[in-house]
């Protein structure tokens, strides 16, 4: 199991894509998509807890008509009802959704748990800890991360390579850290992003890229036990 996760973890750090300046390449028209507002406040980021908050975010960004699957996260009834039932319920649904969407094109800031996260044992040369996650792979082939559970739309961050290492230059917090991940803790780690845009990958993949603007590591108890931010 150890020599299993080594193996991911030296992997996904291996892989991560970089460009000039700690950007990742992004596929299709991404390298024009906006950028966040560093100074945003942590009051304006809203945690996504629900499949159907990241239907609605990529369904509005991307400008795709809202899927089957958007609609049956929103209300479940629609998987088994009949074309004409279906019609209905749809049509009660859209002026919800028009506020949804609209509402999710101008809050984009969003928080929320990254499950597929880990840390790789602590690197002297570095002064850092390899962070390794579904999040950081490389844009070609490889699924990305997902939020609340949504595994048919990939997370892409387009500034991956800027947590490539989450560092922690105190040698006494790096080796406190080191010692809970030696004792087999695993760590939730906080997201902050910035929501760019949607897009189908090679047609194919439903993607939403995001800007990383923070990363939190926290303890059992949610206390925060390393912080990086964007251009720190």
């Amino acid at each position: 199991m150890k020599r299993t996760l080594a193996l991911f973890l030296a992997v996904a750090l291996a892989a991560c894509s970089k460009s000039p300046g700690g950007v990742s390449a992004a596929p299709g028209g991404s390298s024009d998509l906006p950028t966040a507002d560093l100074s945003t406040p942590d009051s304006a980021y809203v945690p996504v807890t629900q499949a159907r908050q990241v239907w609605v975010m990529y369904d509005a960004l991307s400008g795709d008509k809202p899927s089957d699957m958007m609609l049956w996260a929103i209300d479940p009834t629609l998987m088994g009802a009949d074309p004409f039932q279906k019609r209905d319920k749809e049509t009660r649904l859209l002026p919800q959704l028009t506020a949804e969407m609209a509402a999710a094109k101008d809050h984009r800031y969003i928080t929320f748990v990254d499950r597929s996260s880990r840390l790789a044992p602590y690197d002297f040369d570095h002064k850092a800890f390899g962070f390794a996650s579904a999040l950081m792979n490389p844009q070609a082939g490889v699924s990305h991360g997902q939020i609340a559970g949504v595994s048919l739309i990939d997370v892409a961050p387009t500034n991956a390579a800027a947590f490539q290492w989450l560092r922690v230059p105190d040698e006494t917090q790096a080796k406190a850290i080191q010692a809970q991940l030696s004792a087999g803790w695993i760590p939730q780690v906080k997201v902050w992003a910035y929501v760019q845009g949607g897009e189908k990958v090679r047609g194919i993949t439903q993607t939403l890229f995001v800007q990383i603007a923070k990363v939190q590591v926290l303890d059992a108890q949610g206390q925060v036990m390393l912080e990086q931010k964007a251009g720190g």
